[in-house]
């Protein structure tokens, strides 16, 4: 959802812009001396939070399914040396 407000009470204009990401609430705020510029400057400031919100998801991601990764080798590693100690044990008792 977006929610864009202006302001032109003075000479430059302010833009507030409210975004909702994911349940997230972002309010981006922006100033320039016309509306077109003001427009602009309100998608640059959203474009860049979007960027971020998605590179902070992704990045997560990429954590999470390391870290699953990683606990998929520590399990294996884990069961082959019980195993070889299983065998050991068979081969000694």
């Amino acid at each position: 959802m977006v929610r864009r407000t202006v302001d032109s009470g003075s000479k430059a204009l302010a833009g507030v812009t409210v975004v909702s990401l994911y349940g997230v609430s972002h309010t981006l705020v922006g100033v320039a001396s016309t509306e077109d510029e003001l427009d602009d400057r309100l998608d640059d400031i959203l474009d860049e939070t979007l960027d971020d919100e998605l590179d902070d998801r992704l990045e997560d991601a990429l954590d999470d399914e390391l870290e699953d990764e990683l606990e998929d080798e520590l399990k294996d590693e884990l069961d082959d040396e019980l195993h070889i100690e299983a065998a050991t044990a068979a081969e000694t008792g």
